[in-house]
């Protein structure tokens, strides 16, 4: 998951893995992300594209996106033992 920073979100964004795939201990599960923007909020259609690259690279594995603009207790559990992707 290294490297995902700079290969599939753009400036100004920074990217939190969370869930499942941050235990070592777990096997499988889908990859969660949370993305944090600086800038402009980007749309639905920008998360599908990224979703979509991250695919082409990873292989068809599940792969839930949330943006930091959803204020609910996901964000916050992403937020305090994510781990930030650069």
């Amino acid at each position: 998951m290294s490297g995902l920073q700079g290969r599939f979100m753009a400036g100004g964004e920074r990217g939190f893995l969370f869930g499942s795939r941050t235990d070592d201990s777990k096997r499988g599960g889908d990859i969660d992300l949370l993305v944090r923007s600086t800038g402009e909020k980007k749309g639905i259609l920008e998360r599908v594209r990224m979703v979509t690259r991250l695919k082409l690279a990873l292989g068809d594995r599940k792969i839930d996106v949330i943006g930091d603009y959803e204020d609910n207790a996901v964000v916050q559990e992403a937020l305090l033992h994510g781990i930030r992707l650069i």
